[in-house]
């Protein structure tokens, strides 16, 4: 990890930190987007059932 806090071709230095948070962020995309989709999902399911049975939420 160490050689890639030398300067890019950018002149743009890059320390250790933001390094590994790049680095949890693509190993975490595919789950965080993952997550929105059951998101969502649950969302529009809680819809449908409100909607089938308004008298029971009220």
């Amino acid at each position: 990890m160490r050689e890639y806090t030398l300067q890019d071709d950018f002149n743009i230095q890059i320390n250790d930190s933001t390094q590994m948070r790049l680095a949890v962020d693509a190993v975490l995309e595919e789950y965080n987007n993952l997550c929105l989709i059951i998101q969502e999902n649950a969302w529009k399911y809680r819809s449908s059932v409100e909607a089938e049975h308004e008298d029971i939420w009220e």
